[in-house]
This record gives C-alpha cells, structure tokens and sequence, in this order.
C-alpha cells in the first residue's frame, strides 16, 4: 500500500468526519454531539471543530460545547466559524434551589434547613459540586448525622458554622478530604493527575507501582522489581478513591470526578517531584506493551516535561 504523507492523512480524516456525520443525520434522526471543557482541545481536534462549524451542507446536527467563563478568549476564535450559535449561560444556584437540595439531601422540610442553607449558600456560592462536597465534608465530620427514627438529619448550624469556618472554597474542602487518604492512596491520584482527566488502568497501574516503588526505594533498601505489596496498594488505592468520590469507573478505566479535583491532587507536587515523576511515568510507558507510536509519543510527552532529569543523550 502506497504510504501518504501527514498532510494528505489529515485532510483525508477530515473529510472522514463530515462524510460520516452527513450520513449519519437526518430530519428523523438529528445528531447531538457534546463536548466539555472545549478550551482544553489540542490544535488538531480544534480543526475538527471548526471544519464541521464552517460547514453550511451539514444539516440536523448539533454541537454542544461547554466551557468556564474565564476561559472564554481561548475558544471565541473557534465559535466566529459556526452558521448559528446559541450563547447559553449556565449560572448557579439560586437560594432557594440551594433550598430545595438540601432539603432533600437531609430528609427535612425547607423550614427547617432555612438557616444551614443560609450557611451552605455563603460557603459554596451555589456551585452544586461544591454543596456535594460541603454536606459530604460535614457528615464525615459527624456534624450531619442520620437519626434512623424519623429519617431524617440532626445538626446544629452553629456549631457547623464554627467548625467550617476555614472551609469557604472547594479547594479547602479537598485538602481536607485529601488529608484523610493513605499515602499511597495519595501517590497513587498524584500520578494520575498527570496523566490526564481520564486514564487506563493498566497504565496507571504500572506507572503508579513504578513511582510508589521508586519512593520505596529512596527511603529504604529493595530490589529493582516491583514488590507484590507495591501492586497490592496501588489497587486498594484505586478501590478507596473510587469509594470517596475523588475518581469514577468508565468503561475505559478511570476518570477524575471533577477536574478541580485532578488539580488539587497535581498541586501536591513539591519543588522537583513533578518532573521526578513525568520521568517515571515516559519511562514506564516505553515499557510497557502495545502500540511503539503510541507508546513512543505518550512516552515523548511526559519525558520532554523533565528535562532536568534526561541524564544521557539516548534519552533526550
């Protein structure tokens, strides 16, 4: 088969697409395609955007693209190319939505929760991620608690507005969450944090036992292969940030359950750790079986962010 240069493969994709979508949908059968957290697309897939934006022949299809206010400037230029665009703003909740949630989340009438509301309003602003995590923190806490009897929740809202006092962003809500996983629980979710938003678990897996390993290591004298116990903590890990919210199941492997939540565990990193680690991690994908220009290119990505650490010219 006659080999086609770069350029050639991409248009060639391209027209892929449009062919696919313009057979695909009809009047009977419209097609809605859903894209979050647009701002973050690479250059090629923003192309693919554009393309079908720009394409006045393709009928009864929808793109939905969702992106943060803030970051806005980074996909206007894309969104000039659509025929016709819908502007929707998605606010938070209003007061008495906020009301309502809790209402149902304590089994109490809204009577009743009037004054936490006032409380959860003020500390979570109606961000409804941050309200889950704010009624999960203080139920943990045993400041929300079941009584069985009635069905529904005891609390003192004073005494939640005392020990929340600190708590009054998602980001202070996570550290202390965080706080309470084991370490490698911890070690585990940092190297997935750098892996991206969702990940495989078989290469988090061998790139977590690798970096737990190599912190093992550091501190203590062992062999050069990965310990049974190494393996074992790297899947109890994965089993209790799946139990605590911090990542979800897929039916690819994993994702993190809120991408605050995949940078809260990335801000873990200290001085050169986070280079140590995209070192660990590009050497773990050119170990591992598969795809060589997968692997290859994942492995370049991750190596090319530790620089610092290449000590010979093979590697760079």
């Amino acid at each position: 088969m006659k080999e086609v240069d770069l350029d050639t493969s991409v248009l060639k994709f391209k027209v892929a697409c449009k062919t696919f979508l313009r057979a695909m949908a009809s009047n009977s059968h419209p097609v809605v395609i859903f894209i979050d957290d647009i701002q973050w697309a690479d250059e090629g897939s923003r192309q693919i955007i554009e393309m079908l934006l720009r394409d006045a022949e393709l009928k009864n299809v929808m793109l939905v693209l969702a992106y943060r206010d803030e970051e806005a400037a980074q996909v206007e230029n894309m969104l000039i190319h659509a025929n016709t665009a819908v502007d929707i703003q998605l606010s938070t909740l209003d007061p008495g939505s906020v009301c309502t949630m809790i209402s149902f989340i304590t089994g109490s009438s809204s009577e009743n929760v009037h004054d936490l509301c006032d409380l959860v309003m003020k500390r979570t602003t109606g961000n409804p991620f941050h309200i889950l995590f704010f009624m999960e923190t203080i139920q943990r806490e045993g400041l929300l608690v079941l009584d069985s009897k009635n069905g529904s929740c005891v609390f003192e809202v004073d005494t939640i507005q005392r020990a929340t006092m600190v708590l009054d962003n998602l980001a202070e809500l996570l550290a202390r969450k965080i706080e309470l996983l084991s370490k490698d629980s911890i070690e585990t979710l940092k190297v997935a944090s750098l892996l991206g938003y969702h990940f495989r678990e078989a290469i988090l897996f061998e790139v977590a036992c690798s970096v737990i390993e190599e912190t093992r290591r550091s501190s203590e004298s062992s062999s050069d292969t990965i310990s049974a116990s190494t393996q074992t903590a790297v899947l109890v890990s994965l089993s209790q940030a799946v139990k605590e919210g911090f990542i979800e199941t897929t039916r690819n492997g994993y994702q993190f359950s809120h991408d605050k939540v995949q940078s809260a565990f990335q801000s873990l990193f200290i001085d050169t750790e986070e280079d140590q680690a995209h070192l660990l991690i590009g050497n773990a994908f050119l170990a591992i079986d598969g795809d060589k220009n997968t692997r290859m290119y994942d492995a370049a990505v991750h190596l090319n962010l530790a620089p610092g650490f290449l000590s010979d010219d093979t590697q760079r």
